[in-house]
């Protein structure tokens, strides 16, 4: 545990920030796509593919997607941002917003 000053914080923020979801989506987007993608190959289709152009487009097509997914469940996270900038009436004021938050 460790003490930080009052007049130290800046701003607290309750949960990450939307480009952590979009991140995080488009990570997994990309994995999927490249998953699918190996799963999906057959050279001999028309059109046909091998195992590595599967995963590169797979990834390169799913990574946005996931993105797009990570923005939209950013929009719903309700994070809060509350700006102290040291001052301790806004502190406590915080720290109801914890208590109120936890029951």
């Amino acid at each position: 545990m460790i003490d930080v000053p009052v007049s130290d914080i800046g701003t607290i923020k309750t949960k990450r920030s939307e480009y952590h979801n979009i991140a995080i989506g488009a990570g997994f987007g990309a994995l999927t796509g490249a998953f699918l993608g190996i799963a999906s190959a057959d050279e001999d289709a028309f059109l046909g593919y091998n195992e590595i152009e599967g995963a590169l487009g797979g990834a390169i097509l799913g990574a946005p997607i996931g993105a797009a997914v990570g923005g939209l469940t950013g929009l719903f996270k309700g994070s809060r941002t509350f700006d102290i900038g040291g001052d301790g009436a806004k502190m406590k004021a915080f720290e109801t917003y914890l208590l109120s938050v936890n029951k």
